[in-house]
């Protein structure tokens, strides 16, 4: 049985350890911080941006 729009996003967001969905503001905070001095070691990653869904590969 398919899951509906609204259960597949709830099911999706109960799996992440901070059992939120990720907001444009949070996206936003990365890019700014990606694109600041802080970050200069940086290179080469994939960074993901979803609460602690997949913690390994």
């Amino acid at each position: 049985m398919a899951l509906r729009l609204g259960e597949r996003r709830e099911a999706l967001i109960a799996v992440t350890h901070t059992k939120r969905a990720v907001t444009p503001e949070d996206v936003a905070g990365l890019a700014f911080f990606l694109a600041g001095p802080d970050a200069r070691q940086i290179t080469g990653q994939t960074i993901h941006l979803n609460g602690g869904a997949y913690t390994t590969r």
